[in-house]
């Protein structure tokens, strides 16, 4: 049965589908709660909702069940990442990045998390490994931006968000740390200019974008 409950919420994830996709892998996990592949498939779509504690807590049972699976132990550490366990995000990304060494993204996650942890020695190779992996990659260029401004590297913070913009004008984020370079240099024109970008054309949590506005109107 629990196959049948597995084959079902597969197939309404290739639709897009995740309302009875969580009815399906939820039952599967009710049907057997050390099914590794059921746990991590709710544990998804938690991290997918914005749920991330509960997801921790579900791929983590994953991981337990199957602590050599990429996809499982990346995931738990992208959701870990995203409740504020940093630490524990780190140490999970860096089993990650054994099992899997050619995954740009665990590195350049990784490298976030070293630069969060201030362990910027650290952060650097992790970023410039998922640079290597995957050249001019509008992401990965951010985050070194990043890094380089919790340095206070500002020049070079800066060339790296405008590269980070040529590789990808519409990476949103880039604008908005831009914009929040030019602010602590006294550019204020210039920072208005990348917040407005970003308020225009964000999707995302509008708590970010009134919080920018706000700045703007200031």
């Amino acid at each position: 049965m629990i196959d049948a409950y597995l084959a079902l919420g597969n197939a309404y994830m290739r639709e897009d589908d995740k309302r009875n996709a969580f009815i399906a892998f939820n039952s599967a996990v009710l049907q057997d709660p050390n099914s590794a592949p059921a746990l991590y498939n709710l544990g998804v779509l938690h991290y997918l909702g914005e749920k991330n504690e509960e997801a921790v807590k579900l791929l983590r049972r994953a991981r337990d069940l199957r602590p050599n699976d990429f996809d499982t132990v990346f995931r738990l550490g992208m959701a870990q990442l995203k409740t504020g366990e940093v630490e524990h995000a780190a140490d999970t990304l860096i089993a990650a990045s054994k099992l899997d060494p050619t995954d740009p993204e665990t590195w350049m996650n990784l490298g976030s998390c070293y630069t969060t942890l201030r362990r910027y020695q650290e952060a650097r190779p992790a970023l410039e490994k998922a640079l290597e992996l995957k050249p001019g990659w509008s992401d990965a260029l951010n985050n070194m931006g990043i890094l380089e401004q919790a340095q206070d590297f500002d020049t070079e913070a800066l060339a790296r968000f405008q590269e980070a913009i040529k590789a990808d004008p519409a990476n949103l984020r880039v604008h908005l740390n831009l914009g929040g370079l030019h602010e602590k240099k006294g550019q204020t024109a210039e920072a208005i200019a990348e917040y407005e970008i970003f308020m225009r054309e964000w999707r995302g949590d509008m708590a970010a974008a009134e919080a920018i506005r706000s700045k703007v109107e200031a």
